[in-house]
């Protein structure tokens, strides 16, 4: 019985997680097409612009799971919650991201020489790289935000 409850709770948090690095992820494609249609993409920093959207959503995701379980200690839910979020998102970015350098190879060559190392296959390099990134700053996000919602349960 147990079992079913932690499963079921498992599958509301992955489709929590899931729902939110969608609109995370497009929201990272807009950001990029903008930029690229305004000619700001090679500003590689605009990139940071990112990751305040990853914080909006990871908050959004853990938000709605904290209110679902009535307010009740979600610590290692919500760290999983935000990095899965964050993670996804920047996954699916990251594989567009390969797809769209395969086309443009000039904007994937000024990526590359962005890089203080040589690249041996520079499009899944670069996509392979802010796929890392991505991983990071939702580990950091999911650190950050837990701590905002332990206060917050314990004001409860």
């Amino acid at each position: 019985m147990e079992t079913e409850a932690s499963n079921a709770n498992l599958k509301f948090d992955i489709q929590v997680a899931l729902k939110y690095s969608l609109i995370l992820a497009l929201c990272y494609v807009t950001l990029f097409s903008t930029a690229k249609m305004m000619g700001f993409a090679q500003i590689i920093n605009i990139r940071l612009i990112n990751y305040v959207f990853a914080f909006i959503f990871c908050y959004k995701a853990i938000d709605k799971v904290y209110a679902s379980k009535k307010y009740t200690n979600i610590y290692f839910t919500g760290i999983r919650i935000s990095i899965f979020t964050a993670a996804f998102a920047q996954f699916g970015f990251a594989f567009l991201l390969f797809i769209y350098l395969n086309f443009d190879h000039s904007f994937a060559h000024y990526l590359v020489t962005r890089m203080p190392w040589d690249i041996v296959m520079p499009e899944f390099s670069v996509s392979l790289l802010f796929f890392a990134e991505g991983l990071a700053i939702s580990i950091i996000t999911s650190i950050i935000l837990i701590q905002y919602f332990e206060w917050k349960r314990r004001i409860h």
